[in-house]
């Protein structure tokens, strides 16, 4: 089964990373960019390696969609990964920290990927708790008219997602970060397409800001 398994780690930096049958290093902003480091990138065959200062590790999530065909799908960062050895992931913090030297020391383990996505549609980080809800939160760190210009798309283009959209950002106080998943294709394919289909139309109508950290926001 590993064979059909490619779980991606997005890099914009040389990094050095842990070593598994399943990991699948590719660069990130490689048409940005004339220094090569790992030997895939996301500027091949059809791909938006060119907006990745907007859509960041979303560069590598379209590549993906578009390049390569596996059973099952995933993605990591450089710098984030998923763990999967807590003693008690229920009481757990949303994310913990290890220095590189130690991490790498450890031998990297998957569970058995194939069981659980038979039994769950798809793996992600824990959810991140706030004192208010998620609209609130981004109104906080990032220009909220850039969510009302949101809250619009998903309305006019895809208002069956509205109600679950509503829900989660004004009725919830908690979300899975940083872009992270494992699932099977069928998952992978139906969610790229709807997400690329908003943010592409997001894209038409917003003001990046002058400001690199804000002007992620498609990321």
């Amino acid at each position: 089964m590993g064979k059909n398994i490619k779980i991606l780690i997005c890099a914009h930096k040389d990094s050095r990373l842990p070593q598994h049958e399943y990991f699948y290093p590719i660069q990130v902003g490689a048409a940005l960019t004339n220094v090569r480091f790992f030997s895939a990138q996301d500027h091949t065959g059809e791909n938006i390696s060119g907006r990745n200062p907007h859509f960041c590790e979303l560069t590598a999530h379209y590549w993906a969609w578009k390049n390569l065909k596996y059973d099952i799908i995933g993605l990591n960062h450089y710098r984030r990964f998923f763990d999967f050895d807590r003693s008690f992931p229920s009481f757990s913090p949303d994310r913990s920290f290890i220095d590189t030297n130690s991490f790498l020391k450890e031998k990297y383990c998957f569970p058995n990927l194939e069981y659980l996505l038979n039994n769950y549609d798809i793996i992600l980080p824990p959810k991140r708790h706030y004192p208010y809800n998620v609209a609130t939160q981004y109104a906080i760190s990032h220009i909220v008219n850039d969510l009302h210009l949101l809250k619009e798309i998903i309305q006019e283009t895809t208002p069956g997602y509205a109600g679950a959209f509503n829900t989660l950002m004004y009725h919830s106080n908690a979300y899975s970060g940083y872009n992270m998943f494992i699932t099977k294709r069928k998952h992978f394919d139906e969610y790229s397409q709807w997400l690329f289909s908003v943010l592409f139309q997001l894209e038409k109508r917003v003001k990046l800001s002058a400001y690199p950290d804000q002007a992620r926001l498609f990321g």
